[in-house]
């Protein structure tokens, strides 16, 4: 929960940086940042005070199938997590898009088509949007799971998705930037 709000804050650093400043377009990321600091408070304060002496903790209690209403904890959880998914592709929605509109709105000045490569762009584009879309992806099963499991089982795949972006957005510039580095050396031959 701590990782995601850190990653969370760093998209809105992110976006914020990239829409030059403009604090309008980050209002609605950092209202739902704001709410899901909340939730995650929330819950866990309700549950901890609820059970402070359970065994096992109440982070690791699951929710029988023949419950008729979610706990207070899972519904936090929910909200949490719905919350996070709203504000993780929008974020990356708003990241994309002002990639692509500044590099549109370059080459539209420019009066010539390629001044920016637009291979490049595209594949700036699809880095943010499929790290962004793994989460999101990761978060949505987490989502759907809620009302069967604990949502603390379910954590480590969300760690280690939350690994796993970085790390792809890594590989595939590095992996570009090699393929960019032969294709020079087969010309100059």
């Amino acid at each position: 929960m701590i990782a995601n709000s850190i990653a969370d804050g760093i998209l809105i650093c992110r976006c914020y940086y990239l829409w030059a400043g403009r604090k309008s377009i980050i209002a609605v990321p950092v209202v739902l940042y704001t709410l899901n600091s909340f939730f995650i408070l929330a819950g866990l304060l309700t549950e901890m005070k609820r059970e402070q002496h359970s065994n096992p903790p109440f982070l690791l209690n699951s929710i029988s199938l023949d419950q008729t209403s979610f706990n207070i904890a899972a519904m936090m959880s929910l909200a949490y997590g719905i919350l996070t998914l709203v504000t993780n592709l929008f974020l990356t929605a708003l990241i994309a898009g002002r990639i692509f509109w500044l590099t549109r709105t370059t080459n539209s000045h420019n009066n010539a088509p390629d001044t920016v490569d637009n291979r490049q762009i595209t594949r700036l584009i699809l880095i943010t949007v499929e790290s962004g879309c793994l989460y999101a992806l990761t978060l949505i099963v987490g989502v759907c799971f809620i009302p069967f499991m604990s949502p603390a089982k379910f954590m480590p795949i969300l760690a280690q998705t939350m690994g796993i972006a970085p790390t792809l957005i890594m590989v595939r510039v590095d992996l570009t930037a090699n393929t960019e580095i032969d294709l020079e050396k087969v010309q100059v031959v």
